[in-house]
């Protein structure tokens, strides 16, 4: 992508071509072994929580993985919600 600027902390201000990239497949792969949007705030719950277990432990590379997953759920949230809310809103209930 070529615009980071490493501002002192060790790392450029916008994420690396590799983990744009990453994310980007991970998403494709998601898709197509879970095409449905529905549950999608669960899935992301639990990824954060094997996330944050992940790191609890000191397990980088797992840890690495699934904040992967972490991220591919929330760009799925922002790109196609959770279908899941749709029957649960006051205007869909029943009288």
């Amino acid at each position: 992508m070529g615009y980071g600027i490493d501002r002192g902390f060790g790392y450029a201000n916008s994420p690396s071509e590799k983990t744009v990239c990453d994310i980007a497949e991970e998403v494709i792969r998601a898709r197509t072994k879970f095409p449905s949007s529905a549950f999608m705030l669960a899935a992301l719950t639990e990824e954060v929580g094997e996330c944050a277990r992940a790191m609890l432990q000191g397990r980088r590379d797992d840890a690495r993985k699934e904040a992967m997953q972490v991220a591919c759920c929330a760009i799925r949230i922002i790109e196609e919600y959770d279908t899941t809310f749709d029957q649960l809103r006051p205007e869909n209930s029943l009288p």
